[in-house]
């Protein structure tokens, strides 16, 4: 392929009282040292009129030049004129150039829409430095392979088009100028994706979702509330908010709450904790996106239990509320949730436990005539606190003691003096002993409590001590006993059973 040259034209005017014998055009590249002398043709020799028109060789090298031009007269007069020239933009040398860009002016080479009905402009910049552009072609495609026109020759600055289907357009444009040179643009591409729905048209409650649980079943079971999901639904990801909110005391329960999916498989768990201190109150906020894959119902269910110790004499209370919310763009679907509201309880409710009980120690009688003890501290920073003390034994006549050590103390509300001793009247009725008492921590104390069953029993009409021993074929009696420090948050108890023999 020829390399393409440029040509240098100019006039030289000038004025003279004697004849031009000889001019010469000098050049050369500007940090060249040396000139290449051009001898300018002259119309007659000597040539008495004012201008000359130069048409210098041509020129491959670019860069900047320096030119001189020498005019020599008749008289022997030498008249020189210093100029300059460029050489880089030459007719015919460059190719055009050519680049999309969406209309906004971004760059990006894919976007999409889900959208009915995807409109779109893409801007078109073609330049060729001959300015002799032909034509520019846009071709599309829907594959990236087969390319077929779109535009044969596009006459203005940009083109729209649309699509209306799923799938994919992908554009180029191919420019080309007088010289046959062509250029070919960058690739975008436009898709149509699966028409956006909001989340909240693909779910209803055909019944209400909210179960308010007053009554449990018999056996352990699952209390559950669902929502319907659409055959629209399938594929599209759906953002999930699940608010739980429970408060418990005592660790009698275990529930679990489950969500299951339209396939009826388990897409998110959460076991409520069984080791929280008594009457506290918790919650757990668990998002989540989740696509279902078939259409059906998306349930939510809570264990109703799984342990109730109805042998115990320690209240319970377990409240659950949790409530499943479909989101839209973080927007809560209206009136399209699952909802659950029950409490289980036995005995009094719970409120917060005014001190933290830890035991330590609990010496449970296994044999005749001997004492139990339960050790145990509490901590806090509370000052006379109402509680109540109960002593029960059968038949009457146990005895408690009660040590307190500490930054603290356990003192009758009747008269403030320490509770240290309670004892039954043998025989007494009734039975139950009630003391009411003030409990004060600063900081910890610790409790012992020593419980002991009466010896006492009547036998036929008469009060008799008993013995511990079994020999001379004496009759055996059961004796049993029970220490209680309980409040509405708290409750300890101490329970002693012993064998006399009469």
């Amino acid at each position: 392929m020829a390399v393409a040259k440029c040509s240098i034209t100019f006039d030289v005017n000038f004025t003279s009282s004697s004849p031009v014998t000889s001019a010469i055009a000098s050049y050369k590249i500007h940090s060249d040292n040396s000139y290449t002398d051009f001898q300018i043709q002259l119309p007659t020799v000597p040539y008495i009129g004012s201008s000359l028109s130069v048409v210098l060789p041509e020129i491959q090298t670019e860069g900047d030049y320096d030119l001189i031009i020498t005019l020599t007269t008749q008289d022997g007069t030498v008249a020189k004129k210093e100029s300059s020239f460029k050489i880089g933009n030459c007719p015919g040398r460059n190719p055009p150039t050519v680049s999309l860009k969406w209309n906004d002016g971004e760059l990006n080479a894919d976007r999409s829409c889900t959208q009915s009905l995807c409109t779109y402009t893409i801007d078109v910049n073609a330049t060729d430095p001959d300015n002799d552009i032909t034509s520019i072609k846009i071709l599309k495609s829907t594959d990236g392979n087969i390319w077929n026109t779109f535009i044969a020759n596009l006459t203005a600055g940009n083109f729209t088009d649309s699509i209306n289907t799923e799938g994919k357009n992908q554009y180029r444009a191919v420019v080309v100028d007088a010289k046959n040179h062509s250029a070919t643009s960058n690739t975008l591409s436009y898709k149509k994706e699966k028409a956006e729905v909001p989340v909240c048209d693909h779910l209803s409650n055909v019944n209400d979702a909210r179960l308010d649980i007053t009554e449990l079943s018999p056996s352990p079971g699952w209390v559950s509330a669902t929502v319907d999901v659409a055959q629209s639904a399938v594929g599209i990801p759906m953002n999930l908010s699940h608010e739980i909110h429970y408060r418990r005391c005592d660790d009698v329960f275990m529930n679990k709450v489950e969500v299951l999916g339209t396939d009826n498989k388990v897409i998110q768990d959460f076991e409520i904790p069984n080791n929280l201190p008594n009457g506290v109150t918790g919650h757990q906020s668990l998002p989540f996106v989740y696509t279902p894959t078939q259409a059906g119902k998306i349930t939510l269910r809570i264990r109703e239990y799984s342990s109730f110790a109805t042998s115990e004499k320690t209240p319970a209370h377990l409240h659950i509320d949790s409530q499943l919310l479909f989101l839209d763009k973080e927007i809560e679907c209206s009136r399209i949730s699952a909802e659950h509201n029950f409490s289980i309880y036995r005995g009094t409710d719970c409120t917060e436990a005014e001190f933290v009980y830890t035991e330590i120690a609990r010496d449970e009688p296994s044999e005749q005539c001997k004492q139990s003890k339960l050790s145990f501290t509490l901590e806090g920073d509370k000052s006379n606190v109402p509680m109540t003390f109960y002593l029960d034994g059968n038949p009457s006549g146990a005895v408690v003691s009660i040590y307190v050590d500490g930054d603290g103390s356990i003192v009758k509300q009747s008269d403030m003096s320490p509770l240290n001793m309670v004892r039954q009247t043998s025989d007494g009725n009734p039975q139950l002993t009630e003391i009411l008492v003030f409990v004060t921590v600063k900081g910890k104390i610790t409790v012992d409590i020593i419980l002991e069953a009466s010896q006492t029993v009547r036998v036929n009409g008469d009060l008799s001590l008993g013995a511990c021993d079994t020999s001379g074929g004496k009759t055996s009696f059961t004796q049993s006993a029970s220490a209680e420090i309980r409040s509405t948050s708290m409750s300890i108890l101490l329970n002693n059973t012993k064998t006399i023999y009469i």
